[in-house]
């Protein structure tokens, strides 16, 4: 049904809906698509599926850092690092040519951290701090880049993007609602889950 709202509305609202348990080997698989981080909103509902997925002993997450915005800092992988639950959980990140920006830089510091195995192609490269200029009476917005910053450790992100440890390429058309790069991801979880011989 069509509806009439800001664009962090449309964002928050399908973030939240994209919360979602898959099956792998009788196992619950917790997914979450963070559409963007540029509002405290979408921390809390990345947090809330959080705890629902531990509600529910979910065997492994994936998270999905793919298209739309940035936004997003290292204040949302704390959970991750510091739950023992989610701690001891496979992992996987879908990234590809439209995660950018702070998204980036989430990815970056989970591929340096170890902390998931990131899956699909490799990032924007679009990684300039910027700043918001609004413009007739504010009904355009402008990012203007501002800044560089090449963080430690994981090294430029600008205009060179940051590469998954398993590269998937995607569907671009006649997919029929397939979608190859989860669909690696949820076989890798398939692996891991796997009894040990």
């Amino acid at each position: 049904m069509p509806a009439v709202q800001s664009m962090q509305r449309f964002f928050l609202v399908a973030t939240r809906d994209s919360e979602h348990i898959y099956r792998v080997q009788a196992r619950a698989v917790g997914y979450f698509h963070l559409w963007t981080g540029t509002n405290p909103l979408f921390l809390s509902a990345r947090n809330r599926a959080l705890t629902d997925f531990e509600r529910r002993h979910v065997a492994a997450l994936v998270l999905d850092l793919r298209g739309s915005y940035g936004g997003t800092s290292l204040t949302y992988l704390q959970r991750l690092e510091q739950d023992p639950y989610l701690k001891q959980l496979p992992k996987l990140v879908l990234i590809d040519d439209g995660t950018r920006s702070g998204k980036e830089l989430v990815a970056g510091t989970i591929k340096y951290e170890h902390l998931a195995r990131l899956v699909g192609t490799r990032t924007a490269g679009a990684f300039l701090g910027g700043s918001p200029v609004r413009l007739f009476n504010n009904r355009y917005l402008v990012e203007v880049a501002i800044g560089h910053f090449a963080p430690p450790g994981i090294g430029e992100i600008e205009g060179v993007g940051v590469q998954p440890d398993v590269e998937v390429l995607p569907c671009i058309q006649f997919c029929r609602g397939g979608d190859p790069q989860l669909s690696a991801a949820l076989r890798m979880v398939q692996r891991d889950l796997a009894p040990s011989s």
